[in-house]
């Protein structure tokens, strides 16, 4: 899972949605967030961002079934990876590198890519997505710090 939380610098998040022209056994997404951890009471500017590497959390769900798990459908298997990547590398340069992966993989899907550049805190991050009808997001268990989105 992905989990949106103060003291994080998000970068974006990209969606490539299932082809849904395919047999459902063969139907995948595939979701990425790349951020930077931080100092949620230091302001940054919007030039620059938090020292230390750039973070991403990426995974694929195979589908099951043609039915949503909120509505009793069974549970897409998800297969989840995490990376570290240069955090000398700028904004503009890493959203011009995570915009080509998504594509390259929306080429594949044969889907466009769903992308939302934040380039803010985690409260600007869930304003943004929120609004995408794609995203939903659920509270974490009681013992469980921040707000996860899957």
């Amino acid at each position: 899972m992905l989990e949106i939380k103060p003291g994080q610098y998000i970068l974006g998040l990209w969606f490539v949605r299932h082809n849904p022209d395919l047999p459902v056994h063969q139907r995948q997404d595939w979701m990425c967030m790349v951020w930077k951890e931080c100092d949620p009471l230091v302001l940054h500017p919007p030039a620059g961002t938090p020292p230390g590497p750039w973070l991403a959390r990426y995974r694929i769900a195979r589908h099951v079934s043609e039915g949503l798990r909120k509505h009793g459908a069974p549970v897409d298997p998800r297969t989840w990876w995490s990376a570290e990547i240069d955090g000398s590398l700028s904004d503009e340069v890493l959203l011009a590198k995570m915009e080509a992966v998504a594509t390259d993989i929306a080429a594949y899907n044969g889907v466009p890519v769903d992308a939302v550049w934040i380039q803010g805190d985690a409260e600007k991050a869930l304003a943004l997505l929120r609004a995408q009808p794609w995203f939903h997001d659920a509270p974490l268990p009681d013992d469980t710090p921040g707000a996860p989105a899957s």
